[in-house]
């Protein structure tokens, strides 16, 4: 007889004595606390961004990592975790910068997205939206043509 129980952070089957761990991806799991199908206490929401990280240090695809996330800095700000979506958009914005196809428009657009989500979240310690003008500079800087 099987039972089947499922957990946040996976779903386990019981053969009464035999237990297999099934294997759901990181962005299902995370996915499932975004839409609310997780009640957010503090004990889910530390999970869920436990997960989110894990799905980044397990990605190996630069582009994934930097969907990851950023897909975590939302997550965060909807949380109201200031500090990690801040942490996060920045460790996104950096490996868009290291990216070696930092030309692609899809990462220009992944870089902007984290730069005003950056600017947006330090909004009250200053005025200016320094970090967008950083990125704006860096790729004017490094791709003259594209400008």
């Amino acid at each position: 007889m099987l039972v089947c129980v499922s957990f946040f952070m996976g779903v386990r089957v019981s053969n009464l004595s035999n237990w297999c761990m099934g294997r759901i991806k990181e962005k299902k799991r995370v996915a499932a606390a975004s839409r609310g199908q997780v009640h957010l206490n503090p004990l889910g929401i530390d999970a869920a961004i436990k997960a989110y990280r894990t799905a980044v240090l397990d990605s190996e695809r630069l582009e994934e990592k930097i969907q990851e996330l950023i897909r975590m800095g939302d997550f965060c700000r909807e949380v109201c975790r200031d500090e990690e979506a801040h942490d996060a958009y920045e460790r996104a914005l950096m490996f868009c910068r290291e990216n070696e196809n930092k030309r692609s428009p899809r990462f220009w657009e992944e870089a902007c997205y984290c730069a005003s989500r950056i600017d947006e979240l330090s909004a009250h310690q200053r005025k200016d939206c320094s970090t967008m003008v950083s990125l704006v500079d860096f790729y004017a800087d490094n791709f003259p043509a594209a400008f």
